[in-house]
């Protein structure tokens, strides 16, 4: 489901492997995504606008470390939702603010942040074992490091797909309800045809 499309930028926000076919038809250049598997194909997709460029979300990162913070209080996982906090915190500050405003704090604020949480990470992942859940978490950090640092180049990008998500999210709740009256309702359904 594509919730909002203005300009060069899509927000996405699906899943299955139904997910990227859903955007074939929009024509801008940048789409704010989950970090679904599929959405890697549609960067090398030949569009005469040219290949889709992801901007991936940070919140789909902060969630696995503040999950694994939880259930295993790992202080790796404590220290990285400390760092993404840092950058949820600017992004507050200039939230409503104009693109070239939200841009300019980024530079001066959030790049630092950025610049030093990717050897951060680097030399954590070489400290602890390859196959831990900390370690994927890491690992999904890093494959996705672009796009999740793509919010730094323009200020119209978003730090996260939580707008859509937010936006989206009374139509799937409407959906669920829907579905749920309608399966209430079969047993009172005929199972068999009228002869």
């Amino acid at each position: 489901m594509r919730a909002r499309a203005s300009g060069l930028i899509g927000r996405h926000w699906a899943t299955g492997p139904a997910a990227p076919a859903s955007i074939y038809g929009f024509c801008g250049r940048f789409l704010q995504c989950d970090a679904y598997d599929g959405y890697d194909r549609l960067s090398e997709v030949a569009r005469p606008q040219g290949p889709w460029m992801l901007v991936h979300c940070w919140s789909h990162l902060r969630r696995r470390f503040v999950k694994l913070a939880r259930n295993s209080k790992s202080p790796i996982a404590e220290a990285a939702v400390r760092h993404i906090a840092q950058l949820y915190a600017i992004e507050a500050m200039v939230r409503g603010s104009s693109p070239d405003i939200r841009l300019a704090a980024r530079k001066q604020h959030s790049l630092p942040m950025v610049a030093a949480l990717k050897p951060w990470f680097e030399k954590q992942l070489s400290m602890i074992s390859n196959g831990s859940t900390l370690a994927e978490d890491i690992r999904y950090a890093l494959n996705h490091w672009q796009g999740l640092t793509r919010f730094l180049e323009d200020g119209r990008f978003e730090l996260d797909t939580n707008p859509v998500e937010n936006a989206i999210r009374p139509v799937c709740v409407f959906r669920g309800i829907v579905s749920k009256v309608f399966r209430s309702l079969a047993p009172l359904r005929p199972t068999t045809q009228p002869a």
